[in-house]
């Protein structure tokens, strides 16, 4: 199992681009076991396995949360969108679009 961090930030990228749910609770609970910040697991790991498209924001005025979806175009699903990830700050969603190298 990963310890160290730079091994548990890449091998929870590497998770999520394979799409392994199990090894990334894994990983998610070994930084959790290492001391590692939420935030750092989330945008220096699964965020960072997330690919490059378009994405789409939605700001839910109830409880305040962004919702960051990526959106898809291909023949199967013209209009598909996946929920990615949710913030509670606008800032997060910035700081997460430039890491994804989207302009602002």
């Amino acid at each position: 199992m990963a310890n160290g961090r730079e091994e548990i930030l890449k091998g929870l990228a590497d998770a999520v681009v394979e799409m392994d749910e199990d090894r990334a609770r894994q990983l998610a609970e070994a930084a959790v076991a290492a001391g590692m910040d939420a935030y750092e697991a989330i945008m220096g790991g699964l965020a960072k396995g997330i690919p490059v498209g378009k994405f789409m924001i939605y700001h839910n005025h109830d409880d305040g949360m962004f919702w960051v979806y990526q959106t898809f175009d291909d023949e199967d699903a013209p209009h598909r969108a996946a929920l990615l990830i949710k913030f509670s700050t606008s800032e997060d969603v910035a700081d997460f679009l430039q890491m994804k190298g989207v302009k602002l």
